[in-house]
C-alpha cells in the first residue's frame, strides 16, 4: 500500500463536497416559552428569529370587519374573533405578556425585517365563504410584502386547503390522511401530529418516495425530537425550539460525495484514464484491473489523489480518494477451487461529524461461477457486518440476473444505471457495478456511465448522499 499526493493544493481544492441536510425548526406559535413572550405575539416571533429558528408558526382568523387577526383559539377574553370587529379586539384583548392581540398586517410587517420563514395556519371557520376570503386576503398580504418565498400554508380545513391549492402556494394538511389521500387532495404534503407517524410507520418512507415534504407537530421532548431528526423529516414544529436546535447541532449531518468505479483492464494509457478521472472530479474511485505498483503510483500522481492497492500475482484492486482513510483492510476473497486469487480492499473514511463510511473495491473470479458466488457472499457480508454505510465497486465478471449478481443485489442497493459497460468502445453487456448499503444511509441522487475508449471498461459514476 502506498499513498501518493501530487500537489497539496489539489487536495485542498478538491476536498469533499459537503452539504448539510437537516429538518427546519418551526417555533410553534413563535418562541413563547421564554421570559416576556406569549403565544402568537410579536415578541415570540422576534425571539424565534433571534435564536436561529428556521420558521415561526402562527394562527390566523378573519374578524367580522374583514381584518385578519393572529390568535390560536376562536374565542379570546370572551370575544368570538369571527363575530367581532378588529377594533374591539385591539382595544380590549391583551396577550399574556401585555401585548395587544396582533393583526396579521402587524405580524407580517415585523416578519419582513427578520430572517425567519413563516408557517401560516388558516384556521377552520364555520362560514366557508369567510374562510375563502381569509385565504385570499392572506395570500395578497404575503405577496404584497415579498414574503411568498419564505411562507408555507397549513390548515385543518378541507375548504381552506382547496382554496389554497387554487393559488398554487405550498399548502399542507394537518389531519392524518394517507399518502394517497393527500395526493388526491393535491396537497403539498403532510403536517401531522407525531402520533400519526408513530402509528403508521410506513407513512414517512412513502411520503419521501412521493417527494412530499413532511412536517410533524408538536414535538417538544428530547426523545421525540431526536426520533424525527433521525427520520429526516423536513420540518419539526416545536414548543421548545432551542432544544431542537441543540439536538440538531449535536446530530451529525449528511455528506454529498461523488464515487466512480473504473476497471482499467486493457487501459489505453494511464494518462488517458487519469484524464477521465480528473474530468469527473470524484471524491472516491474504486479501481480494478491494475497490474503493478509503479503503475498505480503513476495513476495516483497524475490524478492528484491518494491510492491504496491490494494485488495478486496478476492484477489488483485499489481505492483512490482525495482524503486519507482512517483504516485500510486488504482482503483475500474465497478461492476454494484454487482459481486465480481474487482480492478486495476496504478503506474506512471519516466524513466529519462522526460519519464513518466504507469504500470497497473487489474483482471477482473470471473462471468459476461457484467461486464468484462465494466471493459475492463474502464481500457483501463483510461490509454489512461493519455496520456503517458502504459503497462497493465491483468487477463482477458476470452479467445481471446471474446468481452472484442476485446475491449482491439482495444485500445491497444498486447505484449503477442499466447502461452497459463492457467491452469498449462498443459495449454490449454490463459487468461493472456500484452498490450501496444501507439504502436509507447511502442515497443515490444521480448516476451514469461515461463513454470512453481509455479502457476496455467504461466507468460508472454516482452522486450520493451519505447519512449518519
Amino acid at each position: 500500500m502506498k499513498k501518493i499526493l501530487l500537489f497539496s493544493i489539489l487536495t485542498l481544492v478538491a476536498s469533499l463536497c459537503v452539504q448539510a441536510a437537516r429538518p427546519k425548526v418551526v417555533a410553534h406559535r413563535g418562541y413563547w416559552k421564554t421570559a416576556g413572550s406569549a403565544q402568537n405575539s410579536l415578541r415570540a416571533l422576534i425571539k424565534a428569529d433571534s435564536i436561529g429558528a428556521d420558521m415561526a408558526e402562527f394562527d390566523v382568523w378573519i374578524a367580522s370587519d374583514d381584518v385578519l387577526m393572529v390568535n390560536h383559539d376562536p374565542v379570546v377574553d370572551g370575544y368570538m374573533i369571527p363575530d367581532t370587529p378588529s377594533t374591539v379586539l385591539r382595544q380590549n384583548v391583551k396577550l399574556a405578556n401585555g401585548e395587544p392581540i396582533r393583526t396579521v398586517e402587524e405580524y407580517l410587517d415585523a416578519a419582513k425585517d427578520l430572517n425567519i420563514g413563516l408557517v401560516y395556519e388558516i384556521k377552520w371557520h364555520v362560514n366557508t365563504e369567510r374562510e375563502a376570503l381569509c385565504v385570499k386576503k392572506s395570500i395578497e398580504m404575503i405577496n404584497d410584502r415579498g414574503l411568498a418565498d419564505r411562507t408555507i400554508y397549513i390548515t385543518f380545513s378541507p375548504t381552506a386547503h382547496e382554496e389554497l391549492g387554487k393559488y398554487g402556494v405550498p399548502h399542507y394538511f394537518l389531519s392524518g390522511k394517507t399518502p394517497q389521500e393527500l395526493v388526491e387532495m393535491g396537497s403539498s404534503g403532510p403536517d401531522f401530529h407525531y402520533d400519526v407517524f408513530y402509528k403508521n410507520t410506513d407513512f414517512i418512507p412513502e411520503f419521501k418516495r412521493l417527494g412530499m415534504p413532511i412536517n410533524v407537530w408538536t414535538v417538544s421532548t428530547p426523545e421525540i425530537t431526536q426520533y424525527f431528526i433521525d427520520q429526516d423529516v423536513d420540518y419539526i414544529t416545536t414548543d421548545t425550539p432551542e432544544l431542537c436546535i441543540k439536538l440538531l447541532n449535536e446530530t451529525p449531518s449528511s455528506k454529498d460525495v461523488r464515487v466512480m468505479d473504473f476497471n482499467l483492464e486493457g487501459a489505453e494509457s494511464l494518462e488517458a484514464a487519469a484524464a477521465i478521472i480528473r474530468a469527473e472530479h470524484p471524491d472516491f474511485v474504486t479501481l480494478q484491473g491494475l497490474k503493478t505498483t509503479p503503475e498505480i503510483n503513476k495513476l495516483a500522481e497524475i490524478s492528484g489523489m491518494y491510492i491504496y492497492f491490494n494485488a495478486n500475482n496478476k492484477t489488483g484492486v485499489a481505492v483512490m480518494s482525495r482524503t486519507t482513510p482512517t483504516e485500510v483492510k486488504n482482503l483475500d476473497l474465497p478461492n476454494q477451487f484454487r482459481d486465480t486469487p481474487c482480492k478486495a480492499i476496504v478503506c474506512t473514511y471519516d466524513l466529519g461529524n462522526a460519519i464513518k463510511f466504507n469504500v470497497a473495491s473487489a474483482s471477482m473470479s473470471e473462471e468459476n461461477d461457484v467461486t464468484r458466488q462465494h466471493q459475492a457472499e463474502y464481500i457483501t457480508r463483510y461490509l454489512r457486518d461493519a455496520d456503517i454505510p458502504a459503497v462497493l465497486g465491483a468487477g463482477l465478471n458476470d452479467t445481471p440476473k446471474s446468481k452472484p449478481w442476485e446475491t449482491m443485489r439482495g444485500r445491497f442497493g444498486e447505484l449503477s444505471t442499466d447502461e452497459v459497460t463492457f467491452p469498449a468502445p462498443v459495449p454490449d453487456r454490463k459487468i461493472d457495478y456500484l452498490l450501496n448499503y444501507p439504502a436509507d444511509k447511502v442515497v443515490k441522487r444521480e448516476s451514469y456511465v461515461r463513454p470512453t475508449a481509455a479502457s476496455y471498461h467504461m466507468p460508472t459514476i454516482a452522486d450520493i448522499t451519505v447519512k449518519y
